[in-house]
């Protein structure tokens, strides 16, 4: 249901009028759509967010603003759970995270912790995760790496660069 209406005037009180109107519209996207942490993170990467939306995201599960980038893992459809379950126990609980987006395809959001100095570089990264899936699991999957961005609004960005990456990689045989 779409909501217009109009405030007459340009002074102060006006302005502040007009910020608290938004605020509350915001707010109520956020009590009418009722997603989760995971479902907000998913929607970021499809791009379909904006700033102040995922600013109170970040306020409200307390996430710092941290530099990130996006695998997007692809395997067989019968090893998408495997593949999950393996991304998950080598993702940081508190920041990292783990979506399926196709059957076939999963994005891992990989948080750079500035403490951490294991590997040196997201592609190095990426195939310790190949080899630790094969090892785990069996399974051959394709690891495609997006850049890596600045802030969490910018993932999509990331997100787009590792699908465009994985593309060729669907017309491979396994």
């Amino acid at each position: 249901r779409p909501i217009i209406g109009a405030i007459e005037g340009v002074d102060e009180i006006i302005k502040n009028y007009a910020f608290l109107i938004g605020e509350l519209a915001e707010n109520s996207f956020f009590k009418e759509s009722g997603l989760s942490r995971r479902d907000f993170v998913r929607a970021i990467l499809f791009g379909e967010t904006n700033y102040s939306q995922v600013s109170r995201y970040m306020r409200k599960y307390s996430m710092k603003d941290m530099p990130a980038f996006v695998m997007v893992v692809t395997t067989k459809p019968e090893s998408v759970d495997d593949v999950k379950n393996v991304l998950y126990n080598y993702s940081s609980v508190d920041t990292d995270f783990v979506i399926v987006t196709s059957e076939t395809q999963l994005a891992f959001v990989k948080f750079i912790d500035d403490s951490s100095d294991e590997y040196q570089s997201s592609t190095e990264y990426a195939e310790f995760l190949k080899q630790s899936i094969f090892e785990e699991t069996g399974a051959n999957v394709k690891i495609a790496v997006g850049g890596t961005v600045a802030t969490i609004i910018d993932l999509s960005t990331s997100f787009s660069q590792a699908l465009a990456a994985s593309a060729p990689n669907r017309l491979s045989r396994w």
